[in-house]
Protein backbone atom coordinates (compact mmCIF):
# COMPACT_ATOMS: atom_id res chain seq x y z
CA UNK A 1 0.00 0.00 0.00
CA UNK A 2 1.28 3.46 -0.86
CA UNK A 3 2.21 5.85 1.92
CA UNK A 4 0.38 9.14 2.35
CA UNK A 5 3.34 10.99 0.84
CA UNK A 6 3.19 8.87 -2.30
CA UNK A 7 -0.56 9.41 -2.60
CA UNK A 8 -0.20 13.19 -2.23
CA UNK A 9 2.55 13.25 -4.86
CA UNK A 10 0.45 11.10 -7.19
CA UNK A 11 -2.56 13.41 -6.75
CA UNK A 12 -0.46 16.53 -7.33
CA UNK A 13 1.07 15.13 -10.50
CA UNK A 14 -2.32 13.98 -11.77
CA UNK A 15 -3.79 17.43 -11.09
CA UNK A 16 -0.97 19.14 -12.96
CA UNK A 17 -1.03 16.79 -15.95
CA UNK A 18 -4.78 16.15 -16.31
CA UNK A 19 -5.96 19.76 -15.77
CA UNK A 20 -9.33 18.82 -14.22
CA UNK A 21 -12.27 21.19 -14.57
CA UNK A 22 -13.38 23.39 -11.68
CA UNK A 23 -16.40 21.15 -11.21
CA UNK A 24 -14.21 18.06 -10.74
CA UNK A 25 -11.90 19.91 -8.34
CA UNK A 26 -14.91 21.15 -6.35
CA UNK A 27 -16.39 17.64 -6.16
CA UNK A 28 -13.11 16.12 -4.98
CA UNK A 29 -12.59 18.87 -2.39
CA UNK A 30 -16.15 18.46 -1.11
CA UNK A 31 -15.67 14.72 -0.77
CA UNK A 32 -12.33 15.17 0.98
CA UNK A 33 -13.62 17.78 3.41
CA UNK A 34 -16.65 15.63 4.24
CA UNK A 35 -14.39 12.66 4.85
CA UNK A 36 -12.17 14.74 7.12
CA UNK A 37 -15.15 16.01 9.13
CA UNK A 38 -16.51 12.47 9.47
CA UNK A 39 -13.14 11.17 10.60
CA UNK A 40 -12.81 13.85 13.26
CA UNK A 41 -16.37 13.31 14.51
CA UNK A 42 -15.93 9.53 14.60
CA UNK A 43 -12.62 9.87 16.43
CA UNK A 44 -14.20 12.06 19.12
CA UNK A 45 -17.31 9.88 19.45
CA UNK A 46 -15.92 7.39 21.98
CA UNK A 47 -14.58 10.09 24.27
CA UNK A 48 -17.88 12.01 24.11
CA UNK A 49 -19.82 8.83 24.87
CA UNK A 50 -17.67 8.05 27.92
CA UNK A 51 -17.85 11.58 29.32
CA UNK A 52 -21.44 12.54 28.51
CA UNK A 53 -23.35 9.37 27.77
CA UNK A 54 -25.50 8.50 24.77
CA UNK A 55 -28.05 11.29 25.23
CA UNK A 56 -25.51 14.10 25.22
CA UNK A 57 -23.66 12.44 22.35
CA UNK A 58 -26.79 12.45 20.17
CA UNK A 59 -27.68 16.02 21.22
CA UNK A 60 -24.16 17.15 20.37
CA UNK A 61 -24.20 15.47 16.97
CA UNK A 62 -27.61 16.92 16.10
CA UNK A 63 -26.59 20.40 17.26
CA UNK A 64 -23.43 20.14 15.17
CA UNK A 65 -25.40 19.02 12.13
CA UNK A 66 -27.88 21.90 12.45
CA UNK A 67 -25.07 24.39 12.97
CA UNK A 68 -23.26 23.08 9.88
CA UNK A 69 -26.39 23.32 7.71
CA UNK A 70 -27.12 26.84 8.98
CA UNK A 71 -23.55 27.99 8.39
CA UNK A 72 -23.51 26.47 4.91
CA UNK A 73 -26.80 28.15 3.99
CA UNK A 74 -25.49 31.48 5.30
CA UNK A 75 -22.25 31.23 3.35
CA UNK A 76 -24.17 30.18 0.23
CA UNK A 77 -26.55 33.13 0.52
CA UNK A 78 -23.76 35.64 1.10
CA UNK A 79 -21.81 34.14 -1.78
CA UNK A 80 -24.84 34.45 -4.03
CA UNK A 81 -25.25 38.14 -3.21
CA UNK A 82 -21.51 38.72 -3.76
CA UNK A 83 -21.70 36.99 -7.15
CA UNK A 84 -24.70 39.15 -7.97
CA UNK A 85 -22.74 42.30 -7.13
CA UNK A 86 -19.62 41.21 -9.02
CA UNK A 87 -21.23 39.73 -12.11
CA UNK A 88 -24.29 41.92 -12.41
CA UNK A 89 -27.95 40.99 -12.25
CA UNK A 90 -27.93 38.90 -15.42
CA UNK A 91 -25.00 36.61 -14.63
CA UNK A 92 -25.50 36.68 -10.86
CA UNK A 93 -28.95 35.12 -11.15
CA UNK A 94 -27.57 32.01 -12.88
CA UNK A 95 -26.03 30.51 -9.71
Amino acid sequence: MASWRERIACGAITGLVAKPSQRVVAAVMALDSGTLLFGMAFDLCEQAFRKGGPTLLVIGYLAGAFLFVFAQATVDERGRSARHLLLGPRLGSIA
